[in-house]
């Protein structure tokens, strides 16, 4: 089946070693198309990077979308980066810029989730810089998320990380305490409702 819909010669799978040529197979025994394997089906891709963008095409990623992560500059954990962005509905033209920037994987992670957690681009720019440790871009983003402008987000990071985690759970408790209260309230009116309109009907029964 696979030599029926696989249009290369012997002498051409002889430039793969082992792994790569088992990731061609792969794709090809798992569906994908001829087309479909030719955007990693390349010498300069080692089997990690086939195997990211085999899994991209197998998730359902177009092949438009796949080529925005086939870079050579970019390892397997990049690449999957990338397939979670683009599966997740971020636009191929915002995380190939993301892609040329350099960024390791974890702080790729960090920008992507910024996005699709609902930061704009201004908002996550502030933290997307390769010369910021993931783990610092992290409590950005939660800081952003959570609400925090710019000015505050200029004081946070003058704070050490222990600060830094005190400040995020204050914040996180305060949003708490608003959204039970926000609940607790709402029970109130709908509870004030309800008895204001039995009594109009006990007053209109009276008539």
């Amino acid at each position: 089946m696979a030599k029926n819909n696989f249009d290369f010669s012997n002498k051409f799978l002889r430039e793969f070693d082992e792994l790569q040529t088992s990731e061609i197979i792969k794709g090809l025994e798992n569906g994908l198309s001829f087309k479909q394997v030719s955007v990693y089906a390349d010498t300069r891709f080692d089997y990690g990077q086939m195997m990211a963008m085999r899994e991209g095409l197998e998730e359902g990623l177009s092949i438009k979308k796949v080529k925005a992560y086939a870079l050579e500059q970019l390892d397997y954990y990049q690449m999957k980066q990338a397939e979670k962005a683009l599966l997740n509905g971020l636009s191929k033209k915002i995380v190939k810029h993301y892609l040329k920037l350099d960024f390791d994987y974890l702080q790729l992670d960090e920008i992507f989730s910024g996005l699709l957690n609902g930061l704009d681009i201004d908002q996550v720019n502030t933290y997307a810089s390769i010369y910021i440790s993931s783990y610092d871009m992290h409590m950005t983003r939660e800081a952003l998320e959570y609400g925090a402008n710019d000015d505050q987000i200029k004081m946070f990071s003058n704070f050490d990380l222990i600060q830094q985690r005190k400040i995020l759970n204050d914040f996180k408790r305060e949003l708490i305490k608003e959204e039970i209260d926000g609940v607790n309230n709402a029970k109130t009116t709908l509870t004030y409702d309800v008895k204001s309109k039995k009594r109009n009907l006990k007053i209109k029964s009276l008539f």
